[in-house]
């Protein structure tokens, strides 16, 4: 999957970070495209963060959602993101545990089962 159409499902399940989106790609970006792994981790992850830490069911039933979505693709680009940007940095920044209770579908699980992270956090 293209950074264009990830970005944009991504858009489309949560709203929530097309202001901060908009605002990057117009201030930063000069209109171009961010990469879907720097709108994942530098966008996307800090809400995600957040709703964690204020019980913001209704972002954290969006993130599952979309994370149901992408997982579930088979596609290697998507998955790649979900790894580096999702797995990986809750692991190292301690919150893999808490994502995986709160904000993890059965298909982000089994993605998870079968990369180092399986059994951590």
């Amino acid at each position: 999957m293209e950074n264009k159409e990830f970005n944009a499902l991504l858009l489309d399940k949560i709203p929530e970070v097309r202001p901060i989106y908009e605002r990057e790609v117009k201030d930063f970006w000069e209109g171009e495209e961010p990469g879907s792994t720097i709108v994942v981790e530098d966008y996307l992850m800090p809400l995600v963060y957040k709703a964690l830490d204020e019980d913001d069911e209704r972002l954290l039933e969006e993130f599952r959602s979309w994370l149901e979505e992408v997982s579930s693709l088979g596609d290697d680009d998507c998955e790649e993101v979900i790894f580096v940007c999702i797995f990986e940095k809750a692991f190292y920044e301690k919150r893999l545990g808490e994502l995986k209770r709160r904000a993890f579908g059965p298909n982000a699980l089994k993605f998870l089962s079968r990369t180092c992270y399986a059994n951590k956090g």
